[in-house]
């Protein structure tokens, strides 16, 4: 029995110090939005609200432009593998003085010379509760010739004339390439 006992906590505390490695610079938004960029839209770190599950701190962006169009923020240029799977998710707030409709999340992949080859999203459901943090998530794989990717997170803004200016924010935002099934094992 203890034979077993000592094998299992072996097993448990190694199993916990394996994780995939969160390819974005700066995901948690914990500290600063350092590696973060759009300069036709308002960035602002917030420190005292993140995710419940992880600590303070989270993206906040926005606009004053209200059209019914999307707008974003990016990531600085992650490096990746063609032909391999990354997970991407994120969790996403929009507070109830925001008209923003709903938030995606796009990978844009690049090639060598930086041309765009294809992108990959995941969509929240239109008008989302709003004050509750959710969920986002997805996988894709990185297409033929892709060696970089961008991770843009977007929201909708609100319909012409709509007085209030759109915004929302983000935390806990992952990709990490999937290493464990790379053999087709699923």
């Amino acid at each position: 029995m203890y034979k077993y006992l000592v094998l299992f906590c072996v097993g448990f505390g190694m199993g916990s110090q394996l994780q995939a490695q969160n390819l974005l610079a700066n995901g948690s938004f914990d500290i600063n939005i350092d590696g973060w960029s759009n300069t036709f839209v308002t960035l602002n770190w917030v420190s005292d609200d993140g995710a419940p599950w992880s600590g303070n701190g989270s993206l906040q962006f926005g606009t004053d432009f209200n059209n019914n169009g999307s707008f974003f923020v990016e990531s600085e240029s992650i490096p990746v593998n063609a032909n391999d799977m990354y997970i991407f998710a994120g969790t996403f707030k929009i507070p109830s003085d925001s008209p923003a409709a709903f938030a995606r999340i796009e990978i844009h992949w690049f090639d060598g010379v930086d041309t765009e080859i294809s992108d990959d999203d995941i969509w929240s459901v239109f008008l989302p509760t709003q004050d509750v943090w959710t969920d986002l998530s997805n996988q894709a794989i990185a297409p033929v010739g892709a060696v970089n990717a961008v991770y843009k997170l977007f929201f909708q803004s609100g319909e012409p004339g709509e007085p209030a200016d759109p915004y929302g924010r983000w935390d806990d935002l992952i990709f990490v390439n999937d290493t464990i099934f790379k053999n087709d094992f699923e």
